[in-house]
């Protein structure tokens, strides 16, 4: 029984860490500008596209969109995803952390994350590296990928 359970716990993390982790990577490929807050607090933003109103063709309308983000963290053993919209300014954007009233089932989408740390490489803006652990019972399972925003930021 103790060696089924083992088992199950372990199958169980494995298959939550790939789900987890998939998603995330989808969701720092989908932005194009990503940040980390405090150390485990990741950034991603969506920032529309800017356009030049002089290559519009001829009847085109110009709207202004504002940015939206998602913010993740762990909060008490679980990875929770929260989304802001209408953001004017992403440099001076200061609401950029999870806190305990954002720990709602909606915003879960991971349980057992003892770790999450997301790093972005220096000399390599577009590269974030993902660690996830996951704890469940005694079992662990940690996993880690790295991953490029593929929406850069350019003019057109």
């Amino acid at each position: 029984v103790n060696g089924y359970r083992k088992a199950s716990d372990t199958i169980d993390l494995q298959m939550e860490s790939q789900v987890v982790m998939e998603q995330v990577s989808t969701w720092i490929m989908e932005g194009n500008n990503v940040k980390v807050i405090e150390g485990n607090n990741l950034v991603i933003y969506s920032i529309p596209h800017k356009v030049d109103p002089l290559k519009l063709p001829t009847g085109a309308s110009l709207w202004t969109q504002t940015a939206s983000k998602r913010v993740l963290g762990v909060v008490d053993g679980n990875l929770y995803m929260k989304t802001f919209d209408g953001i004017s300014d992403v440099e001076t954007d200061t609401n950029a952390k999870l806190v305990a009233s954002d720990a709602e089932l909606e915003n879960c989408i991971g349980e057992h994350v003892v770790e999450f740390v997301p790093t972005i490489d220096p000399n390599n803006p577009d590269e974030i590296q993902i660690y996830l652990k996951f704890q469940l019972g005694k079992e662990e399972y940690e996993i880690t990928d790295t991953v490029k925003v593929r929406n850069e930021l350019r003019d057109k």
